[in-house]
């Protein structure tokens, strides 16, 4: 994939995060354009009736989601904007011009203002009328009903630059590290500038390598410069798992050198080894088969590579042992490492320091995963309760764990009622938009009687209430292929299996078929046929 086919600077990437926000808030109007009126297409239940529906397709629809503002609109449907490009001035004023007006139409809205100060950058704006849209944007933030950005790291990392190129250094690092504070985690996103490979040449809008050259020189005996070239280097990993990492970690050391009392070279060294080398996206992770016995030399090989990290984030705490992210990422790498016991301490820790957030509800599930695994089915339910109340509008997973351990303790009515809580959330989230009607008639053989236009509008109005009932139609009855999944007849085969540990075989046999006909290719794997009937295989 070459830099040319991904993007090339953060104004692009600001303004397609942007587009991506509305798109969510108001899918409906800017893919179907829709009025917010009763549809003309929309059925009786009269239909329905007789129909047995299954957990998670059963209830009332949700209420349509209110209209989006007049800003709103105006943005979703402005050429201007959507034609800005920061490589021709003549696109942006356009553009400016048209944010101009959103912000008058919608003075509260903080990206408006984000937005504005992008486009204005490259058009040689002053840096005084730059850095009041973003300050504007960064008070606002808090009170908008509705932004692209969860926290404000990339409000401050802009406004870094900005003061940077006014020669503002001491402002600028400050910013940087405000930035780095908003997510320890995610601290390199503050350098993305949606390229694959750092930047060798001065770009007045985005950060690059001759910035952190001149930081450094400015700035001799001061460890953050390198910390953030540690930083900056770390972000374009991502894109290539087989690069050398020498350099983002002598990057690191050399930061801890300079400042011998800080915490956070250590901290992003730990979590290079535990995320990043020893992470997901690792070729140390890739090669791992963790259920081979005796285990195998890649998996040593990552064990060790977790450990190295742990070694670094005990040393981050031991400098500062109210810094909670080493605390929560050290309890991930011992989670990896199946030492559950060291986990559950760290997680303990992590939700003392940081007890609510998203963090923390993450915290909270993974913890119950340990406690799962050392047969505290109890208190694992009991965490797994508070992630959800914290939060799981989407696929979070604390449902499916909870299931688990309700099925550890045999209570099977309770681990059905999460399983078809998993399966409801994984159909709204992204299964009924992936599925044709014929598949879908497989796995819920309930509506075989039911016509295809009252069933296309049972699910719009359960799971798209505010899209236009042609537009849902097209995708589910013309345009959607076969969708295949192996975590969706997963939820199916663990709701049979729980009804059959009940004795209701008739029951399970349906949530069978649902995986046997749905998804044939995978679920097939899961049946052994014994005498002419079909014999569930233990995992």
């Amino acid at each position: 994939m070459s830099q040319d086919n991904v993007g090339v600077t953060t104004i692009t990437r600001l303004l397609a995060v942007f587009a991506c926000l509305m798109h969510l808030v108001t899918v409906p109007v800017v893919l179907h354009s829709q009025q917010y009126k009763k549809e003309p297409h929309e059925v009786s239940d009269v239909r329905l009736r007789g129909t047995a529906d299954p957990p998670e397709l059963a209830g009332a629809p949700p209420p349509v989601p209110p209209k989006p503002s007049a800003a709103s609109m105006q943005f979703i449907q402005s050429k201007a904007i959507q034609q800005a490009d920061p490589h021709d001035p003549k696109t942006l004023e356009p553009a400016i011009r048209e944010l101009d007006e959103l912000i008058r139409l919608e003075p509260n809205n903080s990206d408006f203002y984000l937005m504005r100060a992008t486009l204005s950058c490259p058009t040689h704006t002053s840096p005084t009328k730059i850095l009041e849209d973003i300050a504007r944007s960064i008070s606002l933030h808090q009170r908008s009903k509705s932004t692209a950005y969860p926290t404000l790291k990339e409000h401050l990392a802009f406004k870094a630059k900005v003061e940077f190129e006014a020669g503002q250094l001491h402002e600028s690092m400050a910013d940087l590290d405000a930035a780095i504070r908003e997510d320890y985690e995610g601290a390199e996103d503050i350098f993305n500038d949606g390229k694959v490979k750092p930047t060798k040449t001065k770009d007045p809008c985005v950060w690059t390598e001759p910035d952190l050259d001149i930081l450094e020189q400015k700035a001799l005996n001061d460890y953050r410069p390198t910390l953030y070239r540690g930083l900056y280097l770390n972000f374009f990993l991502r894109f290539d798992v087989e690069s050398d990492r020498r350099d983002v970690v002598a990057a690191f050391e050399r930061s801890s050198a300079l400042n011998p009392t800080a915490s956070l070279p250590h901290f992003f060294i730990g979590q290079l080894y535990v995320e990043g080398l020893g992470g997901m996206m690792s070729m140390q992770n890739a090669k791992c088969l963790d259920w081979v016995k005796p285990r195998m030399e890649e998996c040593i090989a990552l064990d060790n590579t977790q450990r190295k990290g742990i070694r670094s984030l005990t040393r981050a705490i031991a400098l500062d042992p109210t810094f909670a992210p080493a605390y929560e990422v050290r309890a991930g790498a011992f989670l990896k490492l199946k030492e559950y016991r060291q986990a559950i301490r760290d997680f303990d820790k992590t939700l003392e320091l940081a007890p609510s957030g998203e963090r923390a509800r993450i915290a909270y599930n993974d913890r119950g995963i340990a406690k799962s695994e050392i047969g505290q089915y109890q208190g694992a339910i009991l965490d797994f309760t508070k992630a959800i109340a914290m939060g799981c509008e989407s696929m979070c997973g604390s449902y499916d764990n909870r299931a688990d351990a309700f099925l550890k303790l045999h209570n099977y009515p309770r681990a059905i009622e999460d399983i078809s809580r998993s399966i409801e959330k994984a159909l709204s989230s992204y299964v009924v938009f992936s599925v044709n009607i014929d598949q879908f008639r497989r796995i819920y053989p309930e509506y075989d009687s039911v016509p295809d236009d009252v069933l296309c509008e049972k699910l719009r109005a359960l799971f798209y209430p505010s899209m236009k009932y042609a537009d849902f139609a097209n995708q589910f009855l013309v345009e959607a292929k076969e969708f295949t999944s192996t975590v969706v007849p997963d939820l199916y085969l663990k709701r049979g299996d729980a009804y059959a540990a009940m004795g209701q075989i008739a029951k399970a046999n349906i949530e069978y078929d649902r995986a046997l006909h749905g998804f044939p290719d995978y679920a097939n794997s899961f049946f052994i046929e014994q005498n002419g009937k079909r014999i569930r295989k233990p995992d």
